[in-house]
């Protein structure tokens, strides 16, 4: 279980903490982290053979890995939602012009036994309504971002979780 998670721009340095899980305090605003959908990408492709004619098996290597986050936006005020989400939102958008291929945020998780990861990532899609009504202050997001490397890391060793 994840119990503490960031985002960190590597551009502006701005970041944002979440408040984690469905039941995360977030009554004075925030931003709540309630899932993040993991999908590993492989490319398959053979190895050639030494000494003999042909190709072994295809090998699958491990090549991004597709972090999909979801929660909420809560705000005190519909003044406050679009501060907390103008937040979120710096926390991993890149500089204009900043090249798509290079890292824009890294992603710092906590987890229930008291290890940690931290990634560098690369933004992909974020979702969420630009207005809501006084009557409900909250607003579901989805935030896409891609590992390059294909792994959660801690420091030089790779984590697999």
């Amino acid at each position: 279980m994840i119990t503490a998670a960031s985002l960190t721009n590597l551009d502006t340095a701005a970041s944002k903490s979440f408040a984690v899980g469905t039941s995360g305090s977030v009554s004075a605003g925030g931003v709540t982290l309630e899932e993040i959908e993991t999908t590993y990408e492989t490319e398959r492709q053979p190895l050639r053979k030494h000494q003999t004619s042909g190709e072994h098996e295809n090998h699958a290597y491990v090549r991004n890995l597709i972090l999909v986050l979801r929660g909420k936006i809560v705000g005190t005020s519909s003044s406050d939602y679009i501060t907390q989400r103008k937040a979120l939102v710096a926390s991993f958008l890149p500089n204009e012009g900043t090249r798509s291929e290079r890292n824009h945020t890294t992603l710092a998780l906590t987890f229930s036994d008291a290890s940690s990861v931290s990634d560098e990532c690369i933004f992909e899609t974020f979702t969420a309504p630009l207005t809501v009504e006084d009557s409900d202050r909250a607003a579901e997001y989805s935030l896409t971002l891609i590992n390059l490397s294909g792994y959660f890391h801690t420091g030089a060793t790779v984590v697999k979780v």
